[in-house]
């Protein structure tokens, strides 16, 4: 399913014309190329899909500890 998902991300999203309709991608794309330096199309796909990822797997630990205390 993530190899799906970033191959639907490289072959129809990030495209030039629908890439123009998603709020926030420049803006998110420059923050991440600021990091990792020039990306292709397929990296760009692959760092997003990390990035979502990660954030989904550390907030609930982040929850877990706000609530705690």
């Amino acid at each position: 399913m993530q190899a799906m998902l970033v191959l639907y991300m490289v072959e129809q999203l990030l495209l030039a014309e629908p890439c123009r309709k998603i709020a926030g991608l420049r803006r998110f794309s420059a923050f991440i190329e600021s990091v990792t330096g020039p990306l292709s199309v397929q990296a760009l796909a692959s760092q997003i899909f990390g990035s979502i990822s990660g954030w989904c797997a550390s907030l609930p630990f982040l929850g877990a500890c706000w609530v705690i205390e």
